[in-house]
């Protein structure tokens, strides 16, 4: 039989305690200088359910964070009534001392004989000789006055244990009662209510115009307000220090005109099926005017993930922004982690600009001109020519879309941003992909270290270049060497790009950022150099094949279930196993269930055998899971963990694992907009009972 992974998982609560635990084992103090101390609560859930919080402490010298009062029909342990009701303090300090050292009440030995003392000698009154009663001789007794300085010294270090044993009570007490209050929720069994500090943030979905490279187009944006706003190589980025706060409060409001509606998706979180953002797939659009509010567990260590809408193209027109989590390296990683906590963060944050059809019978399109994804996604289906489900289609030398620009940090290439560095200090630099469909070959001009796919850790992997494709993240580190020239320019060249001689064309396939040392002066001003020698060529899996999780999946003898695969379709059909399945508002009006669901059972351990069968790249993307590759055309790897991988065209094979984790219905779809909308999609429905350990 083989082995399976129980679906119940490990809770955590969080113990307001300083010092030691109860255990008495010492808290390895966190970056920020806090102590944490977690106790495990064994409960079958899921990540991300209802009181999922991870466990912190706050640091000695700050307030302890506000409680969230729970409703009236929570109970606290103690007591019965509602909030928190520790066990009184003793009455009063003697109590304490006593309860303590039984022995600290008792009375002092008495002292018989002791008159008192005369230059620090001890002194005692002999008697004479009767004959001469008259006189009273005051002797001094060397001996006696050592047991009594003895004595003495006995009595002044136990007054001074006792002492310090109060107030080693009164610590002990205060800094150890344990801040644990358990609720019974309306539809779950027992969980801890005791949350990290909350992080609130406003975010409207807006429309506006844009006009880049001399194309005007109507795009979307995200506009963000509050704490999490932080500004990082020129790009708005949503922040969330994952030392100082345990959950993401996002109060998203529609502001588009009409009666748009939208969604946003939090790409690389895992939360409960309900937020996870895919319209009619466990969440319900936004209406126009309306204001949603949605709270997220915040993963540790530091992660790079992306907030998007998921509705019709607004992601590919501009509504997506990075968001990023800072909470510190681990201490067991390879790389010392004061050089990763200590390194500058820089953002690339790429998006594509205006897209046009380009295969077939497509009427031909001014790409000087204005442009329409809808017109496009029309285009592609006229020419769609059936699919093919059991044969394997040649490589494209061409992609089915093209566009008017490229950009990175909202830049194209011939103004592209210059962002200041200090030459000889650590750069972490986040590649973020927000791209509707294009992906990128980015070139550091220098050795870099690769420590992070799609928010998970690998083992440090020395790299030049990475791909990265819509949705995909990459994190790197690493030094610039003592400045031989006053810039460094790192760019992202579009895949399937034939880049042309002096550059012409450039702003279509190439964006960029310049890396400059503002204490040599004003930023440079010279243009990006791009030339054929840099055409990127198709992405594969060499990354894939060479990167190792840090942290992989258990390792389990079978898989509890296995499915097949296969991504079908010529140019606008798009399938999986040659049957087409389309999001809300491209697909039918709900209810639209889908009827090729793939079944899972909590608990199991599933792999999907992805194979392409089209002539074009895909980057399938799973919700509400992270997977792992294990295998690459029948060649089992520990690859990395991510959430979004390319499958590259010609029948190629890749097999991704997961944990059946977290119940709900779960997207698996193609993350290039235009083939998302013509219906590389499919679900993962969790129906079948509970699968137990065996």
């Amino acid at each position: 039989m083989p082995t399976t992974t129980t679906a119940s998982t490990t809770r955590y609560v969080r113990i307001a305690s300083l010092g030691k635990c109860d255990s008495g084992t010492p808290v390895a103090p966190r970056p920020n200088g806090s102590s944490t101390r977690t106790v495990p609560v064994t409960r079958a859930t899921h990540p991300g359910a209802k009181g999922h919080a991870r466990t912190r402490v706050p640091p000695v010298s700050a307030p302890p964070p506000r409680r969230m009062a729970p409703p009236a029909r929570y109970r606290s342990q103690w007591g019965g009534q509602p909030g928190l009701h520790p066990p009184p303090p003793p009455a009063s300090m003697t109590d304490a001392h006593t309860q303590l050292d039984p022995m600290a009440s008792s009375p002092a030995p008495e002292h018989r004989g002791l008159l008192g003392a005369r230059d620090g000698a001890l002194l005692r009154v002999v008697a004479g000789d009767d004959d001469d009663d008259d006189d009273a001789l005051l002797v001094a007794d060397d001996q006696l006055r050592a047991r009594s300085s003895l004595a003495a010294f006995v009595i002044i270090t136990v007054s001074v244990v006792l002492v310090a044993g109060m107030f080693g009570a009164m610590l002990f007490v205060g800094r150890h009662q344990a801040i644990i209050d358990t609720f019974e929720d309306d539809d779950e069994d027992n969980f801890d209510v005791e949350p990290w500090p909350v992080l609130t943030t406003d975010v409207v979905v807006v429309e506006l115009n844009r006009t880049i490279a001399g194309v005007r187009q109507r795009s979307y944006a995200l506009s963000v307000s509050g704490p999490a706003l932080r500004t990082i190589s020129g790009q708005d980025c949503l922040v969330v220090d994952g030392s100082m706060f345990g959950t993401l409060s996002l109060a998203v409001t529609n502001a588009l005109p009409g009666a748009q509606e939208t969604i946003l998706h939090a790409h690389g979180l895992n939360p409960a099926s309900a937020l996870d953002g895919t319209p009619y797939v466990g969440s319900v659009p936004i209406g126009a005017g309306r204001v949603r509010r949605s709270q997220y567990p915040v993963p540790a260590p530091f992660a790079t993930m992306l907030l998007h809408a998921h509705l019709g193209f607004q992601a590919g027109l501009g509504a997506s922004i990075p968001l990023l989590v800072d909470d510190g390296a681990r201490a067991d990683y390879p790389i010392r982690k004061h050089r990763i906590n200590d390194a500058q963060d820089v953002v690339m944050f790429f998006q594509d600009f205006c897209i046009h059809p380009v295969l077939g019978n497509a009427p031909p399109y001014d790409l000087d001109g204005e442009c329409d994804p809808q017109a496009t996604l029309r285009a592609l289906e006229a020419n769609a020519d059936g699919h093919q489900a059991d044969t394997c289609m040649e490589p494209s030398g061409d992609l089915d879309v093209a566009f008017s620009a490229v950009l990175c940090n909202g830049r194209p290439i011939d103004e592209a941003r210059r962002v200041p560095i200090a030459w000889g200090d650590a750069v972490r630099l986040r590649v973020v992909n927000g791209a509707g469909t294009t992906s990128f070959r980015v070139r550091f001009g220098a050795d870099v270290d690769v420590i992070a796919l799609d928010g998970s850790l690998i083992h440090p992997l020395r790299r030049s270049d990475v791909w990265v494709a819509a949705g995909q993240r990459v994190d790197v580190l690493f030094t610039p060497a003592a400045a031989t020239t006053t810039s460094m320019a790192i760019v992202g060249v579009a895949e399937g790009a034939r880049v042309e001689p002096a550059g012409r064309n450039l702003v279509r396939y190439a964006a960029g950022i310049v890396l400059y040392d503002e204490r040599l002066g004003a930023p440079p001003d010279a243009r990006i150099v791009v030339g054929p020698q840099d055409s990127p060529g198709w992405q594969d899996l060499d990354l894939e094949r060479s990167a190792v999780a840090f942290r992989p999946l258990p390792r389990v003898v079978a898989p509890d279930r296995v499915v097949q695969l296969d991504l079908t379709g010529r140019h606008g059909f798009q399938s999986i196993n040659g049957r087409s399945w389309r999001f809300y508002p491209h697909g039918r009006a709900p209810p639209n269930d889908n009827p090729d669901a793939i079944v899972v059972a909590r608990g199991e351990r599933v792999h999907l055998v992805v194979k392409n069968r089209t002539m074009h790249p895909h980057a399938m993307h799973l919700h509400g899971h992270t997977f792992q590759v294990v295998s690459i055309g029948g060649q089992a790897i520990d690859g990395p963990l991510r959430d979004t991988v390319v499958v590259p065209a010609g029948c190629v094979e890749v097999v991704l694992a997961f944990q059946a984790d977290n119940p709900g219905v779960w997207a698996f779809h193609c993350h290039m907009e235009m083939h998302m909308a013509a219906g590389m999609v499919t679900t993962i429905e969790y129906r079948e009972p509970e699968r137990r350990a065996s």
